[in-house]
Formats: structure tokens, C-alpha cells, sequence
């Protein structure tokens, strides 16, 4: 027989392979051995081979010690009754065969679920820039719509004027997480400026944002870590914006926040090959690879890029560039190819990306607007995401300039 387990209140026994399909973004664990604690605060849907269970919001799931096969068993069963229980499944009556919420909104809509999952291939978490939502109303409704459209999370800017009390308010209200914040200084109060008061502000407003994402329930900070200018030589960048960035690095460590190197138009840092080199220099986990497949095309091909960068990518920028625009009218005009509509070949760029283990966020990083707008860009993302769908032109993909091209001077990213 099974013998009689207690349980702390709201809370479900769990085992190991269970534990380790919950998603990082919607768990914390506690690990004291073989015991583990991992807060849900909210319902997690996990897939165990061909079928998907929902964990329902629970404050702890242990894993106890010493129990052989046949109480595992037991266990399996029991969290097989509460997983049945909260999605109203009768006894007898497996998930497989109950429509998702996905799948009815598939029926109804025609749409394709915000959380892309390609075949044979990780997911994709699609995002937008908070500054891309453009309509009236509270940061609470502007959150709201995102999440009405399909938008699995947001990014904002920090330094702001947003207090972690309405951001928090926001995020209960509607579900929708805040995934990552943008250091909003970077182009300005750079990491490498000659003047050291400058790089001092640059720092702290680094530090600043790493604690608003810590507050936020984020996991990164978008960096531009220098500029190159007349004042300001490669060699005086790359060692300037180090020396900062690892002043950041003990903070960062201690609230488990990612400082991550977008890729832009800053005469530094232009080559998959200088940034992998950038991000080894440093030599921390916490220190990473933002990529923007946007802003790479004009240098290298995106393949390049993301074979090159490998696992230093953590997160995606989301945007398209027409290189046939660029040559004809300037290199800023091929920014203005909406997504699906430039030189980037996606279902290559989304392939080379699931091979290279990448599984994650993509944020949009293009011109926002109304509802209807918005709703345009999270159907076209959901299409890039999903490998199998054509381009929405006939252009043919390019290959992208040498890695050898020089940089244009207005800042891109």
C-alpha cells in the first residue's frame, strides 16, 4: 500500500523529471541535497513525452528523500489526480485527450498560440519593447492588450520613471511578465567616455537597472556596452566598457541578473567573431550575447552570427532589414522592411538557432502603434517562429555584406 504522506498546505509532491520540465522563468528552486523546493505562482503547463500536464499554482513542491519505485509510483498517480482535478478532467479521461486553450484558440481564431513550439525544436517567447505600445491608457492596459494579443512578455526601459510598485501592480493584474529591462542611458552615459564622471553614471545607471529587473521579475539587462567615436578608439572602448561591466558583475551575480551585449550600429563590437572574443574576455557567466538579427545583416549573414556566438546567445531582438533598400537609398532605409518583408530568411535563421540549443526570448524592435498594429506584429512573429512557414515575399535572402564592412555612424539599436 501507499503510505500516508503529509503535505504542506497548497502544496503537491513531485518528482525529479517532473521538477526539471518546470520552466526557470516561472520557478525558484531550494536544493539541500536530494530534497527540492520549487515555488509555482502561477499554473505551469509541462509536456512529459507526448502529453501535456498542468501543474496547478502551488507555494511548494517537494521532493522527498528515500522512497523506492513503488512509492514513487504512488506519488506519480497522486500528482496525476491534481494535475486532472484542475483541469477539470474526469477520472479515467487522459489530457491527451482534452482540447488545450491553444487549441480552441486555434479553432476560433485561426491564430497560432503566442508560445511558438517548432518542431523537433525549443520554444520561442515573443515580446515587444514597451515603447512600441503606442495607445492611451495605464501601464496596467497597456499590459492587458499585449496579453489579449497573444504577447507572452514585455520589456522595459530602466532607468525610468516607473516605480517596481506599478510595474508589480501591472504584472499581477494581467499575468503578463516582464521578461527584461533596457538600460536606458547606454548611448549617453557610456561605459567607455573619456571622462571618468561620465563612465561613473553609465555604472550606476547599469546597477540601477539590474536591480529594477531584479524588482521586476526579470532575468536581464539589455546593454550597449560602448561607443566608438572621434573621441573614443577601439582599443580605449574595449577596455573602458570591461572595466565597468565587471564593476557590475557583483551585483549582478548576487540579485542572479544577465548583463546582455546587444549588437548595434556603434563602430564596435561589429563581427560575431570581436563579440564572442568581447564576451570571453570577460569571462562571466552572467555576461552574455543580446542578438539583433536586424542590425547584424549589413555586417555578416545571421547564420555567421548565431553559428559564431553559439551558446553566448540569451536572448533575441526581433527585426527585419532589406539590404536591396540599404544599397539604394542609405544604410538606415533597410530598417524599414517590416518583419517577414526584408532580407532576413527566417526559417533559416530559426533553424540555425534550434541548433545551436538556443530556447527563449524574442523581443520586437520595430515600429509599434495601435492595437491593430500590434496585432500585425505578433502574427508575423508567430510565423517566423513557426519553421514551416513561407516568406511574405518572393525577395531572395541575401548573404550580407563581409564582416569587413564598416560601420555606418548613426547609432542603430
Amino acid at each position: 500500500m501507499c503510505y500516508p504522506l503529509i503535505l504542506p498546505q497548497n502544496s503537491v509532491w513531485i518528482d525529479r523529471q517532473v521538477r526539471d520540465k518546470l520552466p526557470k522563468t516561472a520557478t525558484k528552486s531550494h536544493v539541500s541535497g536530494s530534497n527540492a523546493c520549487v515555488r509555482t505562482p502561477s499554473p505551469v503547463k509541462i509536456r512529459l513525452g507526448e502529453q501535456s500536464i498542468l501543474i496547478p499554482e502551488t507555494e511548494c513542491i517537494m521532493k522527498p528523500t528515500r522512497l523506492n519505485r513503488f512509492h514513487w509510483t504512488c506519488l506519480t498517480l497522486l500528482l496525476w489526480a491534481i494535475a486532472m482535478a484542475a483541469n477539470g478532467i474526469p477520472a479515467g479521461q487522459t489530457v491527451a485527450q482534452q482540447p488545450t486553450v491553444s487549441d480552441n484558440k486555434v479553432a476560433e481564431t485561426g491564430e497560432k498560440p503566442a508560445e511558438t513550439r517548432t518542431q523537433d525544436g525549443p520554444t520561442f517567447k515573443k515580446a515587444v519593447k514597451i515603447g512600441m505600445v503606442q495607445i492611451a491608457g495605464t501601464l496596467e492596459e497597456k499590459f492587458r492588450t499585449l496579453k489579449e494579443l497573444g504577447f507572452d512578455g514585455v520589456e522595459l526601459d530602466s532607468p525610468s520613471e516607473l516605480t517596481p510598485e506599478e510595474v508589480l501592480a501591472a504584472i499581477q493584474a494581467t499575468g503578463l511578465p516582464v521578461h527584461g529591462v533596457v538600460d536606458s542611458v547606454h548611448w549617453n552615459s557610456t561605459l567607455s567616455d573619456p571622462d571618468p564622471a561620465v563612465r561613473a553614471k553609465g555604472l550606476e545607471a547599469l546597477k540601477t537597472a539590474i536591480r529594477d529587473a531584479h524588482a521586476f521579475g526579470a532575468s536581464s539587462v539589455l546593454l550597449v556596452p560602448a561607443v566608438c567615436n572621434d573621441s573614443v578608439n577601439y582599443e580605449q572602448a574595449w577596455e573602458r566598457s570591461i572595466e565597468q561591466i565587471r564593476l557590475a558583475l557583483p551585483l549582478a551575480e548576487e540579485l542572479q541578473i544577465d548583463i546582455l551585449l546587444e549588437n548595434v550600429w556603434n563602430n564596435f563590437l561589429a563581427t560575431p567573431q570581436e563579440t564572442a572574443r568581447y564576451i570571453d574576455e570577460i569571462g562571466h557567466p552572467r555576461v552574455g550575447a543580446y542578438y539583433d538579427v536586424g542590425n547584424s545583416l549589413q555586417f555578416a549573414p545571421p547564420l555567421e552570427w548565431i553559428e559564431t556566438l553559439g551558446p553566448r546567445i540569451k536572448k533575441l531582438d526581433i527585426k527585419d532589414y532589406d539590404l536591396e533598400l540599404a544599397k539604394k537609398e542609405g544604410g538606415h532605409a533597410g530598417f524599414r522592411a517590416d518583419l517577414l518583408e526584408g532580407s532576413c530568411d527566417w526559417p533559416a535563421i530559426t533553424e540555425e538557432l534550434r541548433s545551436s540549443g538556443f530556447s527563449g526570448w524574442g523581443t520586437a524592435e520595430i515600429r509599434g502603434g495601435d492595437r491593430d498594429r500590434l496585432a500585425e506584429i505578433a502574427r508575423r512573429m508567430d510565423r517566423i517562429f513557426a519553421t514551416d512557414q513561407p516568406r511574405s515575399n518572393d525577395k531572395k535572402p541575401q548573404e550580407g555584406a563581409s564582416s569587413n564592412a564598416g560601420t555606418p555612424g548613426k547609432p542603430r539599436g
